[in-house]
């Protein structure tokens, strides 16, 4: 009898279940396999399973929503999934249940202790023993040969001699705490930063990686098929040694017979070690090919299962002769007997996994896959909020590098599919903008944001337009420099913080309505060639003699309820938002306490179409601001639902204190809508 079917007998009696954050970890072998149960998320990807897994497949709900940029919650953890009351609840149905999760951890192991479930995993101390980049060295003994030259030293006795090289610390994962270490002032910043920590030095190899999935059935050792490890491809990650792929086709042509059985002999002691350790299952080593000498080095030991692994499996030819990585994984890890010591080769086949880049950060797509689905690329979406983080895995039965850091035909496919290429944005005119980054930050001496400043709070009458909120940045500018001149004050020794106080002492600031006025002028004059005073309406103002003087003078007298006015903006809904267009708040007159606000809408973000994202700005007052930390700022609002009206989105602003947004509230509690200006 085969091992793969051996596997499965087994199961029938002695289930496994598979905890895992990201259901593709567990996809090794087929969902709904007798026997083999997987705790998960409940994601799209993983609902779409769960329908034809014969109830094989637990969803847990995610957690609370804990950031604006996402609708759907986030991932649990695997500690957090075994920790569920629907985990438990659902355990308790299940004999003798046996627990794998797809990395251990001191915390997971303490939780199966506290809830008496039988984790077949490996030691969490021994893995982290063999991953560890100092503890590692002493582990590995005689095969530290295997790597490149290296020494254990503290970081600040590190040297520059004009050679390139590698530090790393203790503990890193795909490639966050590789450090290359190729210029003078790098080296300084990391001492500086990190005098004391102890470090692993090591020779810099240039030249392709390759990694290895290999396990220990029974104290025997598998080896899994080579694959070309594609590391540090744009657009894909931000940081140069971090994994971002597979492909198992390049292999063959880079890697010659001697080259093939250097890596099999460094694997081969590897796995002498881990036995002689107890280890079971699956673990990975990961391998440098100098490009000069031609010789492999040994950079990494993955001990765990490789993210690459189910994946490897799926890609295996499924024969009663051969095993698949996953098959033999779990026969490790249930101490099964291997009655074959060969695993499938796989010929060719790549994935490509998309890292949360710091593009990805600002710009936040919609994790949509269905282009890359319809071109025949399977599809994992991940979630936003883990820099670095994978956001979305495509996988092909085809590669997808032509050759060592250059991506094939697929490749570039995939490249051109990717959903922040669908990613449109539209911002306010090169004039407006020049205004907003003024008002933000006044260039006045070393530069100063802009005061809030409320004519009708102040009750002024009849003060120049920066006295009285109304003013350009030109014009606070000069009322600036002239007072800073009749006092004889220096504003090249001013700081930001004198320069501030000073505007605030002499009642120097801008309002919403006048910052909101000075920047629509900007806009108008780009877009219709005219100022603001030849389009807008004062029909509401009394008399035709206050009428004319406010045509005279716009800026001072077109408050926030004259822009609402039906005469001068029209509302436009969530979906039709532009740049340009403005959000009013209006207040009953009773209302003693709040005063009509409006924001400017800056920059907006659509993703074929729909509506992400907009950010605005604005002038304000909050009472956590206190005496000096209003005035000009951005805001954002992210789009949940866009036939929902705005103050039904998610609002994000934050002022120095860190207080979370009481411009929302102020939406919330007023007469609310988004606006555009009539002529527009």
């Amino acid at each position: 009898m085969n091992q793969s079917t051996e596997l499965y007998k087994y199961l029938r009696d002695n289930p496994i279940i598979y905890v895992t954050r990201d259901i593709e970890r567990a996809l090794g072998i087929l969902p709904g396999t007798k026997g083999f149960y997987i705790v998960t998320n409940d994601t799209e990807t993983a609902r779409r399973l769960q329908s034809s897994a014969q109830g094989k497949i637990i969803l847990i709900s995610r957690n609370a929503i804990q950031e604006n940029f996402t609708n759907k919650g986030e991932l649990k953890d695997t500690h957090e999934l075994l920790e569920s009351l629907d985990t438990r609840n659902f355990l308790n149905t299940i004999p003798s249940p046996k627990i794998v999760v797809f990395k251990n951890t001191p915390l997971i192991e303490k939780i199966c202790e506290e809830y008496e479930l039988k984790l077949i995993n490996p030691s969490a101390l021994l893995a982290k023993k063999i991953e560890d980049k100092l503890s590692q060295v002493e582990w590995l003994g005689d095969c530290a040969k295997f790597l490149p030259p290296y020494e254990i030293t503290i970081c600040r006795q590190l040297t520059w001699k004009g050679t390139p090289f590698i530090v790393q610390f203790n503990h890193a994962h795909s490639g966050e705490g590789t450090i290359l270490i190729d210029n003078e002032e790098i080296l300084k910043e990391l001492k500086t930063k990190f005098p004391d920590r102890d470090v692993r030095k090591t020779e810099y190899i240039r030249g392709p990686v390759f990694t290895g999935n290999n396990i220990i059935v029974k104290d025997k050792l598998l080896l899994g098929s080579i694959s070309y490890q594609i590391t540090g491809q744009y657009p894909f990650t931000d940081l140069p040694f971090t994994t971002v792929g597979n492909d198992w086709g390049l292999p063959k042509k880079m890697l010659g017979k001697e080259q093939r059985a250097a890596y099999q002999k460094i694997a081969g002691k590897i796995g002498d070690l881990l036995i002689k350790d107890g280890w079971r299952g699956l673990f990975g080593i990961d391998v440098v090919l100098d490009e000069k000498a031609g010789k492999i080095f040994l950079l990494e030991i993955n001990a765990r299962q490789p993210a690459s692994a189910s994946f490897e499996s799926r890609l295996e030819s499924h024969t009663d002769e051969n095993l698949s990585v996953f098959e033999a994984h779990l026969a490790g890890l249930l101490d099964l007997s291997a009655k074959s010591s060969v695993l499938s080769e796989i010929r060719n086949g790549g994935q490509l996994i998309q890292r949360e880049t710091k593009t990805w950060q600002e710009k936040r797509p919609l994790l949509k896959s269905e282009e890359l689905s319809k071109n025949g690329f399977s599809v994992f979406t991940g979630n936003f909020g883990r820099v670095n983080g994978e956001l979305l895995r495509i996988q092909s039965a085809n590669g997808f590098m032509e050759s060592h850091g250059v991506l094939n035909r697929d490749g570039e496919k995939v490249v051109s599919l990717l959903p922040i290429n669908e990613l449109e944005t539209s911002e306010l005119s090169k004039n407006a903008k020049k205004i907003i980054t003024q008002y933000e930050k006044l260039p006045l001496g070393p530069g100063v944001k802009c005061p809030y400043f409320n004519n009708k709070r102040m009750k002024f009458r009849g003060a120049s337009r920066a006295r009285g909120g109304k003013a350009t940045p030109e014009e606070i500018i000069a009322e600036a420099e002239e007072i800073i001149y009749k006092k004889g004050l220096n504003i090249v020794t001013m700081g930001s913080d004198s320069l501030y106080k000073m505007l605030l002492d002499n009642h120097i600031g801008i309002d919403c309505s006048g910052l909101v006025f000075h920047i629509l002028e900007a806009e108008n004059l780009e877009r219709e060639g005219k100022k603001l005073n030849f389009n807008l309406s004062f029909a509401s103002r009394k008399s035709f003699l206050r009428a004319a003087i406010a045509h005279l003078r716009p800026a001072q007298n077109t408050s926030v309820s004259v822009f609402a006015e039906e005469k001068n903006s029209r509302e436009v809904s969530v979906s039709d938002i532009s740049a340009g267009d403005f959000i009013t708040m209006l207040y009953d007159e009773e209302s003693e306490k709040q005063y009509d606000h409006m924001v400017i809408v800056t920059e907006v973000t659509r993703q074929k179409n729909m509506i992400l994202r907009l950010k605005y700005f604005h002038s304000i007052a909050w009472s956590s601001d206190g005496h000096t930390g209003h005035g000009a700022r951005f805001g954002k609002i992210e789009i949940e639902d866009e036939k929902l009206p705005i103050t039904r989105q998610l609002w994000t602003e934050k002022n120095l204190s860190g207080e979370d947004n009481p411009t929302f509230k102020r939406a919330s509690a007023a007469k609310t809508s988004v606006r555009r200006l009539k002529w527009w």
